[in-house]
């Protein structure tokens, strides 16, 4: 399989980090980026038009422009250094909505309306008994799970 070139540009933004260039089932490709000890992988897969990048549960969709990929290596940055990480609301082990949250910025009080505001929107009102909210960062040992219940919420 050839190197893409896009695969080339990625590894001279992160030299210290290996990025595998992998193909899906579909014959689809997309970069892994292998970073010892976390349990959440790092996928940025290529379309045609835009590119889709895919961390603990969450995506997130770039177009093909210059501005895009320079926005997008800094989120990349930002993920790998733990200055972002993913803050996702699962109900029955299903994942209904998922955000990308400066490390910062987290607080509780984000995390409650965010929880708050997915469940108005998503019209599960028949039972939360079974949703959690998992914080993912790269650096695993960092990774954390809220239970919430009716009262909850």
């Amino acid at each position: 399989m050839r190197l893409l070139p896009i695969i080339k540009e990625l590894r001279t933004h992160f030299p210290d980090i290996k990025i595998k260039h992998l193909l899906t089932e579909y014959n689809q490709s997309y970069a892994l980026f292998v970073l010892e000890g976390s349990k959440n992988p790092l996928k940025l897969f290529f379309d045609y038009d835009y590119r889709t990048l895919e961390f603990a549960g969450h995506k997130a969709g770039y177009g093909i422009a210059e501005s895009d990929f320079a926005y997008m290596i800094s989120e990349i940055k930002s993920i790998v250094s733990s200055e972002l990480c993913v803050v996702s609301v699962y109900i029955d082990e299903k994942i209904i909505a998922s955000m990308l949250v400066d490390t910062n910025r987290i607080n509780e009080d984000i995390i409650l309306n965010y929880v708050y505001e997915t469940i108005v929107e998503s019209d599960c009102s028949d039972g939360f008994e079974n949703g959690y909210v998992k914080v993912s960062y790269m650096n695993s040992e960092k990774d954390s799970l809220i239970r919430f219940s009716e009262d909850y919420t």
